[in-house]
């Protein structure tokens, strides 16, 4: 009752007190002035409020002071208030309004939703890859709309008085049409206004695009991005812009991999029932990411369902997959996870595993082309198989745990036999192959969103990859004269490579204002390195007993190379200018082993700004570098490829590139061009092209330091991308125009020559035509041009001095990749059956990879024996995949 009186003396100053003013073009600081002198009105303000306020004219007459006062400073962000016996104008307090955008089903966060304020200046947002986002807002009521493809829009209405952190859950939409989903750059540019440099594809785009088995797979379908280049039917790695393969950085929930194919390539190790999204930058990536010369492929898992227990079970022509999820703990049923707080579920898992079934269609491939087929052989095996594990708990609102697990490998065996008859005799040559190889990787993060509104990611995280390989030839004589078997070779190879890591990292993310977005953090890595190329000689008479020796070592070594791995990084984001956008970063790592430390210094830059109504324009430059190198030979690109670290005689690798481009995004369209150029600087290779470490003779594996040189290399191209909404049919393009070259002072005469994945012309179309609420079909028409491969031009016969002996041919290869297989060119076309019941969804889908059953070539040999008497070489073309049928049926529940 005390305080009664005070407030409604307040009431009665500002509500009944009346003023009038009148006045043409005047400054708002003078009105408010002349009222205060006019009425005697006690009122404390502070003039810099309004300065930034326009002239207006008013007409007030006998109206409420509080009316009168609030309508002048509506152009500033104050509020008007009675205290201590005067009126007084206060600013309003800034506070930071953050949360996370999750969907209301599933519980997963919502990666790139667009939240927006319907309030004030309208400022929006983007959701990271943990779907949190933050905005700073004034004091007072905001209503706060979120949206996403796919989902119903949310709104929430929350009255500020200090930080806040809030939760969206979006209820997904099934009444919207599918195909929107493709057109992810243009939903970005409209959030943000700015397209990103970073091209973000759901798993959803991923399975409407036709591919091998019926297998969504993240690295097929990054391989038909522009600029993003590959070997025949995938295998090779991913070149990205003129890029070696072990340039890329793939990330498996912030873990890096460094083997991320089965098959040779022909799929990779993400299982896609696990996969939230992936997003590719193709050398402009942020200076958070760092590590790798190229790009950057960023694979993010699904949590699980938090709220109730789900599945899939998959089966392919080639492989068959299962996954299952649900909450740890089930205090939380479905509907009251969905409802409140404090009801939510707090844990969920999810959990998948893989297996293939391949040995009967390499039998079928085998028996069918009858030797041309590449993986040709007596006693053909091949398996792989992968196991994805990941567990949350979510102690707070504000704190978040993830434990992430991932076990998988690969497993090759062959058995070839050949005979060629002599003059000499009979000689009869048996090969034995094998290769084992594989990733394990392991990760605990922390993720923690401060009151501020400061998000801080914390990881613990383990990755290791391994190979081993052998290769035994028993070579045997049969004479005619003697009618006995002679002892030419027993010869064994021994390939070994290990790469391992235990690492930390700490991501601090937070907006010190709307228009300013900073990422800041640090990484520590320690490497350890087993890098063994290692070729064994059995003894033989008249060898030396030293390469005997060398057996021990293969088969023993243990020699492991240790390296710390410390870096660094800022980046900034920022709307400088109306309409304009500012993105800077610095990445700082250095490299110490053997007592030697090495440093890169790495700047990225990208100014982007909106043009006409639906443009953009940007333009960058970046330098990226990194330790770890990945050699071998120029023609195919195995996992024997070692993984070694930078040393004084292998300097760490570094690439420079600039880029320009425009966007437009008319409703309904996508369309973006863009050109760059790429320096890279000190590139590895081995010093044989064609042989590897196949003669090296090496006792152990440090030998690998004295067959390695350093080059430079060059690559230029222009993309050019284009996709169009239709009523239930989307259409996508893409064509890229490109040239990679690489120099070495001691392979080919110390002149440039093409790289091996270097094509000019690639160009991809992709039609999907929804036809019915159940049935899609899609087609998709590849076409690049044939890669360079290095062919021997000279062929001349060996004659031993062992009298039993059989001559031998010896080619003379001429310059490196100077002969171009045939232009590659493919259809598929797939058939999308999809039904839901009461619990479960039916999914079949029917189709044909290459389905003109295009002879395309993997790689070509020449056969000089088919002709001995002209001498003429005779080129033998393999191919790998002929028309190759679809079909995978897919059960979720």
């Amino acid at each position: 009752m005390l305080f009664m009186p005070a407030a409604m003396h307040a009431q009665t100053v500002l509500q009944q007190r009346l003023v009038s003013a009148r006045c043409q073009q005047c400054e708002v600081k003078s009105i408010i002035q002349d009222i205060a002198v006019r009425y005697d009105i006690n009122l404390s303000y502070h003039p810099n409020f309004f300065a930034e306020c326009p002239r207006v004219t008013v007409n007030f007459k006998d109206e409420p002071l509080k009316q009168v006062l609030e309508q002048l400073a509506a152009c500033a962000r104050v509020r008007v208030e009675w205290a201590e016996n005067q009126v007084i104008i206060r600013a309003l307090r800034q506070y930071t309004l953050s949360g996370r955008v999750l969907d209301a089903e599933t519980g997963e966060w919502l990666i790139g939703a667009t939240v927006k304020l319907s309030t004030g200046s309208g400022e929006s947002t983007v959701t990271n890859e943990y779907g949190f986002f933050s905005l700073r807002v004034y004091e007072g009521r905001h209503r706060l709309v979120a949206y996403y493809v796919g989902h119903r829009p949310q709104s929430l209405t929350a009255e500020v008085q200090g930080d806040l952190f809030v939760v969206l859950r979006l209820e997904p939409d099934a009444t919207l049409p599918e195909v929107t989903i493709q057109n992810m750059a243009a939903a970005a540019a409209g959030s943000t206004g700015h397209l990103s440099s970073g091209a973000r594809f759901s798993t959803t785009e991923m399975r409407r695009t036709p591919m091998l088995s019926g297998e969504t797979d993240p690295m097929r379908y990054v391989a038909l991005q522009p600029g993003v280049l590959t070997g025949v039917d995938g295998l090779g790695g991913l070149h990205v812009r003129g890029g070696n393969a072990d340039q890329n950085l793939f990330l498996l929930d912030d873990v890096p991999v460094y083997n991320p194919s089965h098959a040779l390539g022909l799929l990779s190790i993400f299982p896609s029932a696990s996969i939230n999204h992936a997003q590719l930058w193709k050398g402009d990536f942020p200076a958070r990411y760092g590590g790798r010369a190229a790009s950057v492929l960023d694979i993010r898992l699904r949590d699980g369902n938090p709220y109730a227990f789900g599945g899939e079970v998959s089966a392919g022509l080639f492989a068959g997959s299962v996954m299952v999820e649900g909450p740890l703990s089930r205090k939380f049923a479905r509907d009251k996870g969905r409802q409140g707080e404090g009801e939510k579920g707090k844990s969920s898992f999810l959990i998948s595993a893989r297996h293939t079934y391949l040995n009967p269609w390499l039998n079928l491939l085998n028996s069918r082309y009858q030797g041309a087929f590449f993986l040709s052989g007596d006693n053909v095996q091949y398996r792989f198989y992968d196991m994805t594990m990941k567990a949350n708990f979510k102690p707070s609102e504000r704190d978040h745990l993830y434990l992430s697990l991932y076990l998988g490998g690969d497993l090759f065996k062959n058995q070839l036999n050949q005979t060629f008859s002599s003059s000499a005799g009979l000689l009869n040559d048996r090969y034995a192959l094998g290769a084992e190889w594989g990733n394990n990787i392991a990760a605990l993060r922390w993720n923690r969103t401060f009151k501020s509104g400061v998000f801080v990611k914390n990881i613990l995280r383990y990755s290791r990859f391994y190979y081993q390989s052998q290769q035994d030839l028993l070579s045997e004589i049969f004479s005619f004269t003697t009618g006995k078997r002679k002892l030419v070779a027993n010869y064994a190879q021994r390939y070994q490579t290990l790469i391992e890591d235990v690492s930390a990292q700490t991501d601090w993310e937070f907006r010190p204002f709307n228009e300013l977005e900073i990422h800041a953090g640090g990484t520590y890595a320690f490497h350890t390195f087993k890098p063994g190329a290692l070729s064994v000689n059995f003894l033989l008479p008249g060898q030396s007993p030293l390469l005997a020796d060398s057996l021990t070592k293969a088969l023993f070594n243990r020699e492991r190379v240790p390296a710390d791995e410390f870096s660094l990084y800022a980046d900034a984001a920022w709307a400088v200018w109306k309409g304009g956008r500012l993105e800077a970063g610095l990445h700082i790592s250095s490299f110490e082993i053997r007592n030697r430390t090495f440093r890169l210094l790495q700047p990225r830059l990208r100014l982007s700004q909106r043009v006409l109504a639906h443009g953009q324009a940007w333009a960058g430059y970046h330098r990226m570098g990194q330790f770890l190198h990945q050699v071998g030979t120029f023609n195919l690109n195995f996992p024997f490829e070692l993984w070694v670290p930078t040393t004084p005689r292998a300097l760490p690798e570094e690439a420079w590139q600039v880029s320009a481009g425009i966007g437009w995004t008319p409703p309904g369209w996508a369309l973006r061009v863009e050109g760059y150029y790429k320096y890279l600087s000190r590139v590895l290779a081995f010093v044989s092209s064609t042989t590897a470490l196949l003669n090296a003779g090496a006792e152990d594996a440090s030998g690998w330091e004295d067959r390695i040189i350093a080059g430079v290399g060059w690559a230029k191209g222009l993309e050019l991308t284009a996709e169009g909404n239709f009523a239930h049919t989307n259409l996508s393009l893409s064509y890229t125009l490109s040239q990679s070259t690489r120099q070495f002072p001691d392979l080919n005469g110390g002149l440039a020559f093409p790289f091996r994945f270097d094509r000019p012309h690639v160009f991809n179309v992709s039609v999907r035509q929804r036809l019915t609420s159940w049935l899609d079909i899609s087609a998709l028409w590849v076409y690049a041009s044939g890669n360079p491969i290095t062919l021997a031009g000279v062929k001349f016969r060996h004659q031993t001095h062992e009298e039993m002996a059989s001559p031998r041919e010896v080619f003379v290869y001429g310059s490196i990749n100077s002969f171009r297989l045939p232009s590659y060119h493919r259809l598929d076309i797939s058939c999308r059956f999809h039904f839901e019941g009461r619990k479960f969804q039916h999914e079949i889908l029917a189709g044909a990879y290459n389905a003109y059953n295009r002879a395309n070539p993997f790689f070509m040999y020449l056969d000089g024996s088919a002709s001995p008497e002209t001498g003429r070489l005779t080129a033998t073309q393999y191919i790998l995949l002929p028309l190759m049928p679809e079909l995978r049926y897919t059960l979720r529940f």
